[in-house]
């Protein structure tokens, strides 16, 4: 969906740009939250609820796939 490289990060799939992309683009934020073992971790958040996305289906499942494995 984005041709950019991931790599596996501790708990799932990271890459510096998203993180730079959601501290230079004011539609994004990062928030700081807990995971299970009450641990930081940084999250990515849009700011302005009213943007709206539309996918299709395949990238729905690609996303719903991307969000899920990490936490098997």
């Amino acid at each position: 969906m984005t041709n950019l490289s991931w790599v596996f990060n501790h708990y799932g799939p990271y890459l510096d740009d998203i993180k730079n992309e959601a501290q230079r683009n004011p539609r994004f934020e990062l928030k700081e939250e807990r995971n299970l073992f009450g641990k930081a971790k940084e999250v990515v958040a849009l700011t302005h609820h009213s943007s709206r996305f539309e996918l299709d289906d395949d990238e729905k499942a690609t996303l719903d796939h991307v969000i899920e494995k990490p936490r098997i």
